[in-house]
């Protein structure tokens, strides 16, 4: 039971992981896009790439889920 649970939690991490370098991609293609417009035109996509960095485990499922 509890190398179950630990197994889901590795695996929630390592998704949560994937989407931020997804998103950090996006960052950078749109910075690369966008040229000097970039602080304009990418500050929605920046602001989630920031606020997903922040979270503990990269915002993962299962750390939102031991907090409650």
């Amino acid at each position: 039971m509890a190398f179950d649970a630990r197994a889901q939690r590795v695996r929630e991490r390592m998704i949560a992981v994937e989407q931020t370098k997804m998103l950090r991609e996006k960052v950078a293609a749109c910075y690369r896009a966008e040229g000097v417009n970039h602080y304009q035109n990418c500050k929605e996509i920046v602001d989630q790439y920031i606020s997903r960095i922040r979270k503990p485990e990269f915002g993962s499922l299962s750390v939102a889920a031991n907090r409650e």
